[in-house]
């Protein structure tokens, strides 16, 4: 069988660790001995031709030596390849079948993201795919129809409560205008006003601005526009060298307008309006001379009613700065509050340029 007495020293192995070949070893190793009772040496030699060698006490100075015929019939480069080629395989097979499964997902996500900042309606197939993909895709569809049906009626209440409530608080005021008693008058005059201006706030939060398009915007005019809205205000604003930026105008410009009026009734003259580009990114910012908010105020303060210790005593609902967030979530901005007690604060509103490029491509 070919099994060979090898007593020549200067043909013996040199045994060294194998971690390939020592995993098949050690079970030709570990049976030998059970069987002799003594220990015993397994090395694998793959050149200069696949041979096996074995060695234990009992033998002396011999070598048994066993040439691995059907082994040589192997080439390295055979069982390298093989070796390297199934797990090559094996992954590529498994990154295919995972962009399969992910794909659905990432279309998911792009039609949930495509709701979430831009409004639009997107329906996803419920026709191919696994049948868990398609029923996520079915329910995905119905919520979106829920949503859009929501948003309808929500636009028909307000409408109703625009022309239902304005009617009436119309008539109070000419009344009122009529009365003879000044401090009445005046009085009766101020309320209407507290009211109209709390509705109209109402309102302008409902109104989520997904309805208007988004357009190129002229940064300088619209700061222009409200400056000349808030006279007599003391507004200070050094126009900028701006391109035309891709933006919801109207909620922006509600969105300034909000940050302004919350200067005046809680901050103090002058107010500061700047403008800049960054690297890409548009910052608005409005800074006042006012009191200051305290930092553990500031996340409490964007929340809807909420209003800070100076502002109880004055009019307004608590829902400017809900507004003024909620149109930069639309607008994928980020808002940062710094303020010093007793010097003011500042509103930076700041639009990232992926942002913009994205509403770039939105735009009719």
């Amino acid at each position: 069988i070919g099994v060979e007495m090898v007593r020549d020293p200067a043909h013996f192995p040199n045994p060294k660790d194998k971690v390939v070949a020592d995993f098949f070893t050690d079970e030709l190793r570990v049976e030998l001995e059970r069987e002799l009772q003594e220990p015993v040496t397994v090395y694998f030699e793959f050149k200069p031709e696949p041979q096996l060698w074995i060695h234990y006490p009992s033998l002396g100075q011999v070598w048994i030596r066993e040439p691995l015929v059907f082994y040589a019939q192997y080439s390295s480069e055979l069982i390298l390849g093989w070796l390297l080629g199934i797990p090559l395989l094996t992954s590529i097979i498994t990154l295919i079948l995972v962009r399969q499964l992910n794909r659905p997902l990432a279309r998911l996500q792009h039609a949930a993201q495509a709701y979430t900042n831009h409004t639009e309606l997107p329906i996803l197939n419920t026709e191919r795919g696994p049948i868990e993909i398609r029923q996520v895709n079915a329910a995905f569809n119905q919520m979106i129809s829920s949503l859009e049906q929501a948003a309808k009626e929500r636009n028909i209440m307000l409408a109703g409560i625009s022309h239902d409530l304005r009617t009436p608080l119309t008539r109070m005021r000419l009344t009122a205008e009529m009365m003879p008693d000044p401090d009445i008058r005046e009085g009766l005059v101020y309320d209407v006003d507290d009211m109209d201006a709390i509705l109209e706030q109402f309102i302008s939060y409902m109104r989520d601005g997904s309805d208007e398009v988004v357009q190129p915007t002229d940064i300088n005019a619209m700061f222009q526009e409200l400056i000349i809205q808030y006279k007599p205000l003391q507004i200070i604003y050094q126009p900028q060298l701006l391109p035309l930026v891709p933006l919801r105008s109207l909620s922006i410009k509600r969105m300034i307008g909000n940050l302004i009026n919350n200067a005046r009734r809680y901050g103090a003259e002058p107010i500061w309006l700047s403008a800049s580009m960054v690297q890409g990114k548009l910052i608005l910012t409005v800074r006042d001379q006012g009191d200051g908010i305290r930092p553990e105020d500031a996340d409490s303060l964007m929340q809807p009613f909420v209003r800070g210790e100076s502002a109880r005593t004055t009019q307004g609902s608590g829902l400017g700065l809900a507004i003024v967030k909620h149109v930069v979530q639309r607008h994928g901005a980020v808002l940062e509050i710094s303020s010093v007690l007793g010097q003011g604060s500042m509103f930076s509103v700041c639009f990232p340029a992926d942002r913009l490029r994205a509403a770039h491509a939105l735009k009719p």
